[in-house]
């Protein structure tokens, strides 16, 4: 067992009393594997509302709950993280609807924080992700501090004054993850540019994150299993008299609003206004919900499920907030004709590698250029601006135009890539990271 603690926001699902702890964002899944072969304990915070003495999960000892009051854990995490911080990375300042008023309330969070971590003195951290910014350099005894940085690192023209503060509490640590190339260099960089005098002590790496390698695993699934799908998760009307073919063009991501689902829906409309194909496009949106007691992302559901219910074209756009486990989403994939990622900014878009593992073989991939997927498949994706809504649909009848064989050639290809960079993939690289100096 190497002595580290994973440490991080939100933790794995667990049951405190009679109350239930569910996991959120795509990167659970790496914590966990994180936990499970390099991690003596898991630290999570969550709110007292949820507080009992008695915390199970299926990590047993090794989790460890940090429970915050109740009013101050809403203005640490919905207040400064989401409504201020994670706008302002994302290059998205005019979308934070709180500011950095709620900065003492996530000190005071990370504070609690080092003060439980003290009793670990003898073992290393792995920090996962944003939120806890800060933290390595609170921590003022010698311990090897490992960052993982999921979120985008975005060039110097979108940085805040908040920026400084954060490079310079990473600095702190031995070793900075990010997720591209791209993103690496931008952190070196913006370190260079802040701290012009100093030099850079951190081991930068790059490790990309992928989809889990059962998504990969489809043979035994049929298209009755995907038509039975589409009506039990979408009230999917199929009707069976039509003569025309039907095709789905699909988006599977978290309620945010860096997703641009809104873009996507009425990037579609476009398309429909002035497609005169043979054959019925259908558009199925899964958008579970994410940090629900956040203003910001409730005013982004009432947005996106307006657009659905006053669009000219809703009987062809179909949507669900409910989660989709993966089985079901492995039957999604499979058979839908076309993916989508709307984000402007997005680390490593993880479901756009799940759907091209579970793909049958001839669906296409559209994305943004700022998407961290597209610095990975490049040239096999169909690209679009979510800020001009007639470039979906331009893409859409790009796929439409070129040939079958085409259009396979480049899923074939994605898929090559996607099985390179799975989640074991990435755990097996970070592991030997990890772990090399004890060797």
């Amino acid at each position: 067992m190497y002595p580290y603690v994973l440490v991080s926001n939100r933790g794995p699902d667990f049951k405190s009393g009679s109350n239930f702890h569910f996991a959120a964002g795509g990167t659970t899944e790496a914590y966990r594997e994180l936990v499970n072969h390099c991690c003596s304990k898991w630290l999570c915070l969550c709110s007292d509302n949820l507080y009992s003495s008695s915390v199970a999960s299926d990590f047993g000892d090794k989790l460890e709950v940090l429970f915050i009051e109740n009013e101050r854990y809403k203005k640490y995490y919905y207040n400064f993280i989401s409504e201020y911080l994670y706008p302002i990375l994302l290059g998205f300042p005019s979308k934070a609807i709180s500011d950095d008023k709620n900065y003492y309330d996530y000190c005071y969070v990370m504070n609690k924080m080092v003060e439980n971590l003290k009793k670990f003195k003898n073992k290393n951290f792995i920090f996962c992700d944003y939120h806890l910014y800060k933290l390595p350099s609170l921590i003022g005894w010698q311990s090897r501090k490992i960052f993982f940085w999921f979120l985008p690192f975005l060039s110097l023209e979108f940085h805040s004054p908040l920026y400084k503060e954060i490079i310079n509490s990473l600095s702190s640590c031995d070793v900075i993850y990010f997720l591209t190339d791209s993103y690496a260099s931008n952190f070196k960089e913006s370190y260079q540019y802040y701290f012009p005098n100093n030099s850079l002590n951190s081991d930068i790496r790059v490790a990309i994150l992928g989809a889990n390698k059962i998504f990969a695993d489809t043979n035994y699934i049929t298209k009755e299993d995907f038509k039975k799908k589409l009506v039990s998760r979408f009230n999917f009307k199929i009707n069976a008299s039509s003569s025309k073919s039907i095709q789905y063009l699909l988006t599977v991501s978290r309620l945010d609003f860096v997703k641009n689902i809104p873009s996507i829906i009425k990037g579609f409309e476009c398309y429909l206004k002035t497609s005169i194909k043979n054959f019925e496009l259908h558009l199925l949106i899964i958008a579970p919900p994410h940090r629900q007691n956040s203003n910001i992302y409730q005013s982004e559901q009432i947005l996106i499920s307006d657009l659905v219910t006053n669009s000219p074209y809703k009987n062809r756009i179909h949507l669900t907030y409910e989660r989709l486990n993966i089985e079901e989403l492995k039957i999604i994939y499979k058979y839908c004709d076309m993916f989508v990622v709307g984000s402007m900014f997005d680390g490593m878009p993880i479901s756009a590698l799940e759907y091209c593992l579970a793909n049958k073989g001839n669906g296409c991939l559209i994305t943004t250029k700022t998407a961290g997927v597209y610095s990975l498949l490049g040239d096999s994706i169909y690209t679009f601006d979510p800020d001009q809504k007639e470039s979906l649909s331009q893409a859409i009848n790009a796929i439409q135009n070129a040939s079958k064989n085409n259009n396979k050639y480049k899923m074939f290809y994605m898929k090559q890539i996607a099985i390179k960079v799975t989640l074991d993939q990435w755990l097996n690289k970070v592991k030997d990271d990890i772990t090399r100096q004890y060797d």
